[in-house]
């Protein structure tokens, strides 16, 4: 069955998969035995305070809890791209059209104008200039229609015409008049969940897809309770551990400036690193650092419980686990073994996520529904 990645461990994965070094310490080996680990060799209560984890009650009627499952299910329709697509009928505000379009200024076709591929536009996103999603709206599905727009005047971009491939007339797209002749393919729409639906996203049946959902929301509830709840709560952390994330968050930012100064020397531009760095992963620095700070809570908070009621994993159990994430990094044309999991993740992450999935199965199976 296939097996939805939790909160807790997406944080942990977050920004992950980027080439890093061996290990001195192997985790399949030290079943998370304090002393021989890689993270937390210390006594875990001088760190953590505990509250109450066993028994923890989930309301599944909570906004909490169908917030968790509804945005569960539509990134797993997301990245099988198991959407309905509907072929007539207009657009109104929210709906998400696939649309081709072209963009011309001054009758010409500019770089960066024209969609290269069948792109998905939420009508009032704001994910386009000011009047073009406006414009769509009413819209037939299957016709063309064209949109005379201008870019604002603070649209400080330089670009060139298609045909300038040594771009080396460039103009500013600062309040420049722009016709974008735009097709209309259809109307995106989440499906229902049920079997066909299920079977798309790699489960036998409804049911499977449902359990799967149900233990991932489970999951993703307590992770919640655990970091904001007052009765859990972190004294200090150390130093080390600390520092596994500064160093994490260095990294993504030194990638995102690269990135920013690369794209600046290629067309002209003046983005920021920030400003990058929301283009990249779409999320501002102040997010990662605030995903970063809970990742940390959290893993503090795993490894208390995991020292608390002595529990472990097998070097079996660790392999299959990773074996989980290559799959969940794979994709129709790429796939990644075990091997490169190993080879790509750091250390600590490694431990960590697999601490992390022992705790959270724990403390699951111990939880009350209502």
């Amino acid at each position: 069955m296939k097996r939805i990645i939790a909160l807790s461990l997406a944080l942990l994965m977050l920004f992950s998969f980027a080439g890093c070094k061996k290990k001195d310490i192997d985790p399949a080996t030290t079943a998370g035995k304090n002393g021989d680990r890689v993270n937390y060799n210390y006594n875990m209560a001088d760190y953590v305070t505990l509250g109450t984890y066993k028994g923890m009650e989930i309301d599944k009627s909570s906004d909490l809890y169908k917030n968790y499952y509804n945005s569960y299910f539509e990134n797993m329709v997301a990245q099988a791209n198991a959407y309905n697509l509907v072929k007539e009928g207009k657009l109104a505000k929210n709906d998400t059209a696939m649309i081709e379009y072209v963009g011309k200024i001054d009758g010409k076709e500019f770089q960066g104008g024209t969609s290269e591929e069948e792109y998905a536009l939420t009508l009032g996103s704001g994910s386009f200039i000011p009047g073009f999603e406006d414009a769509l709206i009413g819209k037939e599905v299957g016709k063309t229609t064209v949109i005379n727009i201008k870019f604002p005047d603070d649209y400080d971009q330089t670009t060139y015409y298609a045909d300038d491939k040594d771009m080396k007339n460039g103009f500013n797209l600062k309040g420049k008049p722009v016709e974008f002749t735009v097709k209309v393919n259809s109307i995106r729409k989440m499906p229902e969940v049920n079997d066909e639906t299920a079977k798309k996203l790699g489960f036998k049946d409804n049911a499977e897809l449902v359990k799967s959902l149900e233990e991932t929301t489970v999951e993703n509830c307590i992770t919640d309770t655990l970091i904001n709840s007052k009765d859990f709560a972190v004294k200090t952390f150390p130093e080390t551990e600390k520092k596994h994330y500064d160093d994490l968050y260095n990294e993504i930012y030194s990638a995102a400036n690269q990135e920013a100064t690369t794209y600046n020397a290629q067309y002209g531009t003046n983005v920021t690193a920030d400003e990058m760095l929301y283009y990249m992963y779409g999320m501002t620095a102040d997010n990662i650092k605030y995903y970063h700070q809970n990742s940390l809570k959290n893993e503090a908070i795993m490894y208390a419980i995991f020292d608390a009621e002595k529990l472990s994993y097998t070097e079996e159990e660790y392999n299959a686990f990773l074996s989980e994430i290559a799959a969940n990094n794979s994709s129709s044309t790429t796939t990644v073994t075990l091997e490169q999991v190993k080879e790509n993740y750091k250390t600590w992450q490694l431990e960590a996520m697999m601490i992390n999935d022992v705790v959270m199965k724990f403390l699951a199976k111990a939880a009350v529904l209502k």
